[in-house]
Order: structure tokens, then C-alpha cells, then sequence
């Protein structure tokens, strides 16, 4: 009995104790550490929206139209930016005309309650103001979403936002985006953004435990490196120039990582030093082909007599002439053997380098044609315009960068878009006859008269008049004589290209 009445009491003891708390607490709300921290943030956030009547600063932004109304305490306590220029100015406003109003809502609310909203279209614009105002934890995070939102349209915006808060992170990532995406960028317009510094990276990046050199690599140097010249320059003036911007460039690229499936489809890219193809096994090419010519003449040498080896001679030769300009055309033939007057040189000239066959690229001419003596250049366009020249010096592998005089040279025209007849056009004996330069395909006058590019079909361009007597009534840089022989001074394409020689 006694037990059972000491616990009935216990019972009610505790009873009256929960009903006890649950008074108190009803009276005195004890909040937790984390309800305490809502509660403050909530206070905040609600100081800045009714903030008119106690603020003692003003921000100002979209040029005045729209004004905050702060506290500088709190501004002065959260951002290095605002305690510094507390303490440089008096004014009690500040203006930031080029900020909208939510970008600045959005700082503020962070700065008041350390909460951001996912605004993402003033992404960027917050990251930047949020860097002025030195709010670090906010930078970082906001340059965070930034780098997870790279893609193509928006890279090349990025690098350039970069200049205003400086950051290696965003910069790093933006141009590894455009080396792994190397295919999407080649020809975009926004390429003048980048610097020369951040394609090597690129280009570096990109290469970077790869085994071949892809030639996209250099159809990326070519498009920037074009970007960055004067449209109204000369186009010597433009190459020269570009050859001095791809330089440091060009030459951080391993050459032997080029695949020799690629080496004449470079040829086009004129900026690349001499060395660089010599290094790339375009010799290799070369001497593929040489060597079949070779294989199938001294298979003659083996099968025939001495009567037969000469005549299985003249007919691979002949075969080889019957496929050229000249074949096409015997008043063509003739005209020339009439103007170069040497029938030994002209019955026994073979047809030693076809662009169709060896390559549209000064290089290959060079390894063809120098030291040949008497050579004749045929030159046609894809508007079917034939011209070319002749000298009885040819170009030297000894003469780089000079010019040649010949006092029996000339240029002429076969077929022109006046429709005048085939005409000759005689030197004025001024000591630029031809110009030997390995960067140059075969170049007539100091003008030039005729220029053939490193790439035949860039930059090559015809000036008629300068080392040469023009028609009657022409002028040297007159557009009449610029257009004379190819229908326009620089905007032709070649077709063809053949040197004959001994």
C-alpha cells in the first residue's frame, strides 16, 4: 500500500514539473543558436528594406535614377571598398551610373543578411561589382558559378571581362575551353580579344601530350594573327608583319609531331618559317615523287637499247608536256619560241614543275626550279587568264632575298581580260629583273611586276609596270595596269603554275 502511494506522488511531481516548463516557456521564448542566427539575418534584411527613416548614406545607381538607402556602419564593417572611402570623403552619397538595380540589390542583400540570389543574368555584372567592393567569400563564389557556365558563345566575352577583376582562375579556364574546342574558333570574329601570350597558352594546351600537330593549330595562328593587322596595309607590308606576330608562337610548336599527310596542305600558311616545312619531311614528299620518275627512267635505262632509251625518254617527257599549258595551244608555242628566240633551249626544255603535280607552294618551287638556269614560268588563273615570264638567269639557291638582274628577260600575257592579243612586255634593265626569295614563288620586277605567294593563292598579285614596260598608255599603280594580266590586282586564284627548264 505504502509503494503504491509513493509512486502515484513521483507521478504527480513529474507531472507538475513538464506543466511547470511548459508555463515558463510559454513566458520566456528561449530560441536556439540557430533560430537566434535566422532571426538576426531576417532583422537585417529587413533594416535594409525599411531603411529611409534611419539611413545615413545614400547609393545611387542607373545613372541617379534609382537610389538605396544604407547605413554606413554596416557598409563600413563588411566591405574594405565603402571603410576606406568613409574615410576619405564626406559625401553621404556615391554614385554608380553604369550599375543596374538589381545588381546592386543583390550586393546589398548579401552585405546585409549574406545571402546571394541565383540571378543569372547579372551573374557577371555582381561578380564585378562584388570584386570593386572587395567582398572576397562572394568573388569567389560568384567567379565559381561563372566557370561551371563557360561555353562557346560566352568564352570570349569572359577573357575580356577578365580585365576588370583580374582573375588567373577564370582566365586559365577560359582558354583551356578554347584549346579543347580548338575547331569552334579558328574563324570567330572575337579572336582580337586574345593577346599573344594567351594563344601560345592555347597552343600550348592544346598540343600538350598529343602525338601529331593538328593543322587546325595553324589555321587558328592564321585567322588571329590577320585579326591583328590593318586591313589598309600593303600585302608585303601584312605578310612581313604577320611572320613577326607568329614567330614566338611558331616556335614553341615541335615540328616533327607534324604528320607527313599534312605538309602540303600547310604550304598555305605563309607565315611559317623555311625551316619549319624543311623540318616537317616535305623533302620526303618530294623525294617520293622524284623518286618514281626516277624508278620509271631507269627502267628504261634496263629494258631498252640505246636507240629505244632515247626515244622512251622523249616520250615520257613529251607525255609530261602533252598534259601542260602550252600543249593546249599550239599558236601559244609558237608565240613564245618566237619572243624567247633560243631553239636550242626551246626544243629541249622539259616541263620540270606543275603546282597541279608538286605543290602550290613556294617551297616546292624553290627545290625544283633554283640553279635550272633559263627557265620559263607559265602562269594560269581560274578565270582562265595566262601569263608568265622568262630569264636566262632562273632564280639561284645562293640569291635568298635578292633580286636578279637580266637584261634579256620579259614577262607577257597569252590571254588577258581586255582581250588583246599575246603580248611581250621588255625589261627596263633597272637591276630587278626577278626576285629569288624562298618565302616567294617566282616573282618578275621589283613592283612586283608578277608576285606568286609562299602560298600561291594568298597573296599573290600582278603590278604590272614597274620592272617592266607597260602596254601604251598604262602606268605603273594605275588599276588598269594592276588588272592587266590577271583581271584585278590581288584577288585571282592560280590554277596552274609550270617552270620549264633544261
Amino acid at each position: 500500500m505504502n509503494e503504491n502511494t509513493n509512486e502515484n506522488t513521483n507521478e504527480n511531481t513529474n507531472e507538475n514539473n513538464n506543466q511547470t516548463i511548459q508555463k515558463s516557456n510559454q513566458i520566456f521564448f528561449i530560441p536556439t543558436k540557430k533560430q537566434m542566427k535566422s532571426k538576426l539575418i531576417e532583422d537585417f534584411g529587413e533594416i535594409l528594406k525599411t531603411s529611409s527613416n534611419y539611413s545615413d548614406f545614400q547609393i545611387k545607381v542607373a545613372n541617379d535614377s534609382i537610389t538605396f538607402n544604407t547605413h554606413k556602419s554596416i557598409l563600413s564593417s563588411r566591405s574594405p571598398f565603402f571603410s576606406k572611402w568613409f574615410k576619405e570623403n564626406e559625401s553621404s552619397e556615391i554614385q554608380f551610373s553604369d550599375v543596374n538595380e538589381q545588381t546592386m540589390k543583390n550586393i546589398l542583400e548579401y552585405i546585409y543578411t549574406s545571402k546571394i540570389n541565383s540571378d543569372e543574368q547579372n551573374l557577371v555584372s555582381t561578380w564585378i561589382l562584388s570584386n570593386k567592393f572587395q567582398l572576397d567569400l562572394l568573388t569567389n563564389f560568384l567567379e565559381n558559378q561563372i566557370l561551371q557556365s563557360i561555353n562557346n558563345e560566352n568564352v570570349m566575352n569572359f577573357i575580356e571581362l577578365n580585365k576588370i577583376p583580374k582573375s588567373n582562375k577564370l582566365e586559365k579556364k577560359c582558354l583551356n575551353f578554347i584549346s579543347n574546342h580548338l575547331d569552334k574558333f579558328t574563324s570567330n570574329e572575337n579572336l582580337t580579344k586574345l593577346n599573344q601570350k594567351q594563344i601560345e597558352r592555347i597552343i600550348s594546351k592544346r598540343i600538350t601530350n598529343k602525338e601529331i600537330v593538328e593543322v587546325q593549330i595553324f589555321e587558328f595562328i592564321k585567322n588571329w594573327s590577320e585579326k591583328q593587322i590593318q586591313s589598309n596595309e600593303n600585302e608585303i607590308k601584312k605578310q612581313n608583319q604577320i611572320k613577326q606576330i607568329t614567330k614566338p608562337i611558331i616556335s614553341k610548336i615541335n615540328t616533327n609531331l607534324i604528320r607527313i599527310e599534312d605538309i602540303e596542305s600547310l604550304q598555305q600558311y605563309n607565315f611559317l618559317p623555311n625551316k619549319l616545312i624543311l623540318n616537317s619531311k616535305l623533302s620526303d614528299i618530294q623525294e617520293m615523287k622524284q623518286q618514281l620518275e626516277q624508278e620509271k627512267l631507269q627502267q628504261i635505262e634496263i629494258d631498252s637499247s640505246q636507240n629505244e632509251k632515247k626515244k622512251k625518254k622523249e616520250e615520257f617527257y613529251k607525255k609530261r608536256f602533252e598534259e601542260s599549258i602550252l600543249a593546249t595551244n599550239e599558236q601559244y608555242k609558237n608565240t613564245i619560241k618566237t619572243w624567247i628566240n633560243d631553239d636550242e633551249f626551246f626544243n629541249s626544255m622539259k616541263l620540270g614543275f606543275s603546282a597541279k603535280k608538286d605543290g602550290f607552294s613556294s617551297w616546292v618551287f624553290h627545290s625544283k626550279c633554283d640553279d635550272k638556269g633559263k627557265t620559263l614560268v607559265i602562269i594560269k588563273t581560274t578565270s582562265n587568264y595566262i601569263f608568265g615570264g622568262f630569264t636566262q638567269v632562273g632564280w639561284l639557291s645562293t640569291a635568298n632575298g635578292n633580286y636578279i638582274n637580266d637584261p634579256k628577260a620579259f614577262i607577257f600575257t597569252l590571254k588577258n581580260p581586255a582581250n588583246q592579243q599575246p603580248q611581250k612586255f621588255t625589261y627596263k634593265n633597272n637591276g630587278q629583273a626577278i626576285y629569288s626569295n624562298n618565302s616567294y614563288g617566282p616573282t618578275f620586277g621589283g613592283g612586283h611586276d608578277i608576285h606568286v605567294n609562299q602560298n600561291f593563292n594568298q597573296g599573290s598579285y600582278t603590278n604590272l609596270g614597274h620592272g617592266y614596260n607597260p602596254p601604251s598608255g598604262y602606268s605603273y599603280g594605275s588599276t588598269q595596269a594592276q588588272s592587266y594580266l590577271a583581271g584585278n590586282y590581288n584577288s585571282w586564284q592560280i590554277e596552274e603554275v609550270e617552270c620549264y627548264f633544261v
